[in-house]
């Protein structure tokens, strides 16, 4: 036990420390520099340069301090690491290479948090907000070059209006772009690199683990064109939404995803959601209306909040879908696992006429549809190329979303949440003796939706309102309405 000395000495020096760093940045000399056996936020034994301390407090006293029991408080989680985005963003036209990202993070951890930060840390919040950069320039793509007549033309435009406006854009490299009839890819590096192709069909990303070569370690996503959505009027009449809602994706999962977006940032599905669907215009929530957009790739996976991956769905369906197959992907990606991971909707069209006679609703059209959710596991020999499963590691979850209905999920769900479950834990790439495809052996948290901030899917329970209001509110630059409508205008 320590003695009520050692403790006041212990928060002495926690105090001192915290004022040094809080101010050090203010000093007109340059900084001296100490060794220390320990920074408290490294493990034991590691070695790290500290600044050096102008108190009054003999060395022989620091030796009292017992440094292997301090917690310091400034220690960083990776639920923190937003928080350095707005004012890397605030710096951004100052800051133009990778190594100037990690010493503004570095600064801004000791002047604006109080944080001393290691360099696997620094590195952690630099791959957090390449990811944000890199997803910013990849939503504009897929969002406007499917709509160019003039592929090479979009494609200036939105870089031009990137180097004026989006922040971090001085820190893209080796973009290039190359078209033909049946597609458009586009890549640019900005640790890791990109590469977004836009067929025809859909749009295929991938976030690499290195520039200019694939790797089993990259993510892959695979979205196809968005569907149409077909109903039954109050007539009996069948009606059409063209290219309104997605049907199915494609991915290969790994700690390089994109970055994804809150549904809430849509608009091109105002009308359908608003004025097609079954209504409760009381409800205090998306959920209590009837109707949430709901991602077919969650946005913490990289699912983007563009029209072909959302599908309108009920808030139980969206929350079966959350806990019984979401969730078990996010932890086993977030464990370094690679999983191959698909969902295909199965609607029944057109969509049911829906009369709602009591105060406060709006009859509508009432869509039914199964989620069909495919989650595979890779095993170690699986390559870029070619992808090898065990079948402890291969799993089919059925979602039905129905008006006033509560379908709870059919087929693996006890069985990939076990297997969720053991893997997680696991020490190795091991469950139950059999190896799994596993680059990552740390648990590290995934990356957050860009956009409205939100955690584990709760904006379920938020109203959905105008898409330029939310951007405003969002402590991420995005690209908002006025910039789009501008960027559509240049190609006419």
């Amino acid at each position: 036990m320590m003695s009520e000395a050692d403790m006041s000495a212990r928060q002495l020096q926690q105090q001192r420390d915290r004022e040094f760093r809080r101010n050090r940045h203010l000093l007109d000399e340059q900084p001296e520099y100490r060794k220390r056996k320990r920074s408290p936020v490294h493990g034991i034994g590691d070695a790290d340069m500290r600044f050096g301390s102008d108190t009054s407090m003999q060395e022989e006293d620091i030796e009292t301090i017992f440094l292997e029991d301090l917690e310091y408080s400034e220690s960083l989680s990776s639920d923190s690491y937003d928080d350095f985005v707005p004012i890397l963003d605030e710096h951004a036209a100052y800051i133009t290479s990778t190594d100037e990202v990690e010493e503004a993070i570095e600064k801004i951890g000791s002047s604006n948090f109080d944080m001393l930060l290691n360099s696997e840390q620094i590195k952690d919040v630099a791959q957090h907000y390449y990811q944000i950069v890199g997803a910013r320039l990849s939503h504009i793509y897929k969002l406007i070059i499917p709509e160019s007549r003039f592929v090479d033309v979009g494609f200036k435009e939105i870089n031009k209006a990137a180097m004026q406006e989006m922040p971090g854009a001085n820190l893209i490299r080796n973009f290039a772009f190359q078209y033909g009839e049946e597609s458009v890819e586009a890549a640019f590096s900005i640790n890791p690199a990109w590469n977004i192709a836009i067929p025809a069909g859909g749009s295929e990303e991938r976030v690499r683990e290195a520039a200019g070569a694939d790797s089993i370690n990259d993510t892959k996503i695979r979205f196809f064109a968005a569907k149409d959505f077909k109903y039954l009027d109050s007539s009996g009449v069948t009606q059409t939404m063209s290219n309104i809602v997605g049907d199915k994706f494609e991915a290969r999962l790994s700690r390089f995803a994109p970055r994804g977006e809150s549904a809430e940032v849509n608009a091109d599905q105002a009308d359908l959601m608003k004025k097609t669907l079954v209504r409760n215009n009381h409800g205090n929530n998306a959920n209590e209306k009837g109707w949430i957009r709901g991602h077919l790739l969650n946005d913490n996976l990289g699912g983007s909040a563009l029209k072909f991956n959302l599908y309108p769905i009920t808030g139980f369906a969206n929350k079966e879908h959350h806990s019984r197959v979401e969730l078990h992907v996010k932890n086993l990606v977030a464990a370094g696992y690679i999983v191959e991971y698909k969902v295909t909707v199965n609607p029944i069209s057109p969509a049911p006429y829906q009369l709602e006679s009591a105060p406060g609703y709006k009859s509508g059209a009432a869509p039914k549809a199964d989620f069909q959710c495919s989650v595979k596991v890779l095993n170690d020999t699986s390559t870029d190329a070619v992808s090898q499963y065990h079948s402890q590691g291969t799993f089919d979850i059925t979602i039905t979303s129905e008006y006033k209905q509560k379908h709870t999920a059919t087929g693996d769900v006890a069985k990939l949440k076990t297997f969720a479950n053991k893997a997680v834990k696991s020490k190795n790439n091991q469950v139950d003796s059999i190896d799994y495809m596993r680059p990552w052996k740390n648990k590290k948290g995934l990356t957050k939706p860009l956009g409205k901030s939100h955690k584990d899917d709760k904006h379920i329970l938020k109203d959905y309102t105008d898409w330029t209001s939310n951007q405003k509110s969002s402590k991420f630059w995005t690209w908002d309405q006025a910039r789009i409508d501008a960027l559509k205008a240049a190609l006419k």
